[in-house]
């Protein structure tokens, strides 16, 4: 929060090295300065927790399709819009980047005076360009067994888990997460201009499928300090950082927790 940014921009569990990969075909963000940082965190709660709890910003506004923000720091920011909750798209089980950024354009021309995150859910799974991943991802009802009776009955396991057991093919999952953060990226770099402000791409985390010592690690579970997951991408679109004003809290209404567990279910978040 201390770093020089007018609009900031998180992928969820965008690796740095794919990242690296992928942003050069696209003019605009090639033209832009990159480096890797160092996330405090591997997960999105840890992120949060990490970043934003106990604290508060009276000169920023967080639009997010990630639902732990607003269960774990819900008076951090002036204001706060749910993405996850109003702009949920039951057709690919996630937010899709380009309605969380017509919000932050309609957010931006209102409030010039404030900074904005913007967290969207690419590359986090499910993928929007690969469906056929995820047809039997039943998310809810794996939650409520592990909610009920303390344990998953279902075969349900995800996807980077099999990745591993060699059910699903390597290339073919990393190709779909290839090709959603080539659909977030696309959108940002169509619809920025320095006039918006200084712009910065990064990540809460990475993400990870491999094994160590014998132990599957996939996904992007908590205080793992391992470089796949903490080293996330830098790049800073260039453009003006104006004044902002700091101000209390903007009265909004609380998010409806039995309404945000859903939608962590869908998202995968089973704990």
């Amino acid at each position: 929060m201390e770093e020089k940014w007018h609009n900031l921009f998180i992928l969820d569990s965008c690796r740095a090295d794919i990242f690296k990969e992928i942003y050069p075909e696209f003019p605009l963000l090639r033209e832009s300065v990159y480096q890797d940082k160092e996330s405090s965190s591997s997960s999105s709660p840890e992120f949060v927790e990490k970043n934003f709890c106990g604290k508060y910003f009276g000169d920023c506004i967080l639009i997010s399709a990630n639902p732990y923000p607003a269960t774990m720091s819900p008076d951090a920011f002036y204001y706060r819009f749910d993405a996850w909750s109003h702009l949920f798209d039951k057709h690919v089980n996630n937010v899709r980047p380009e309605d969380i950024h017509e919000v932050f354009m309609a957010y931006r021309n209102r409030f010039p005076e404030k900074r904005i995150i913007v967290w969207f859910m690419q590359p986090h799974i499910p993928f929007i360009t690969a469906p056929h991943l995820f047809e039997d991802y039943n998310f809810e009802s794996r939650t409520k067994e592990i909610a009920n009776e303390g344990t998953a009955s279902s075969s349900y396991r995800n996807i980077w888990e099999k990745v591993l057991d060699g059910e699903v093919e390597s290339n073919e999952v990393w190709e779909g997460y290839k090709g959603d953060l080539r659909l977030v990226l696309d959108i940002i770099a169509k619809n920025h201009s320095p006039g918006l402000g200084q712009t910065v791409i990064t990540a809460d985390h990475g993400e990870i499928c491999k094994r160590f010592l014998g132990v599957k690690l996939f996904g992007h579970p908590s205080r793992i300090r391992d470089r796949e997951l903490i080293t996330v991408p830098w790049l800073v679109l260039k453009g003006d950082l104006p004044d902002t004003v700091s101000e209390k809290n903007c009265d909004h209404s609380a998010a409806d927790m039995s309404e945000l567990n859903e939608t962590l279910k869908k998202f995968g978040y089973w704990d």
